[in-house]
């Protein structure tokens, strides 16, 4: 997520928080600059912080922006390289 998107997921994350738990994961830049980030967006739901980037090799995430739509289980559904569709986020888990 970056300081374009911030605000427009900020908003999703709010107005869905009773159908959808949003979780941001950061490992760019520092833990200092991510902080900043989350405050000067005040972001709401839960941010990660992974200084080794494994967690994105993990998840098959190889540039940001990107986001991936995960059911209970943890399975991934759906993964969005770019900025993800809001109204396909909302399709997808209707």
């Amino acid at each position: 997520m970056c300081n374009r998107e911030a605000p427009g997921v900020e908003r999703f994350a709010r107005q869905h928080k009773d159908r959808l738990t949003i979780v941001g994961l950061g490992s760019q830049d520092d833990l200092a600059f991510a902080k900043r980030f989350v405050g000067k967006h005040s972001v709401t739901f839960r941010m990660l912080w992974d200084p080794t980037r494994k967690s994105w090799d993990a998840l098959g995430v190889r540039w940001q922006p990107a986001a991936l739509l995960l059911d209970r289980d943890g399975r991934v559904l759906h993964s969005y390289s770019g900025p993800f569709s809001e109204r396909d986020v909302l399709e997808r888990i209707a």
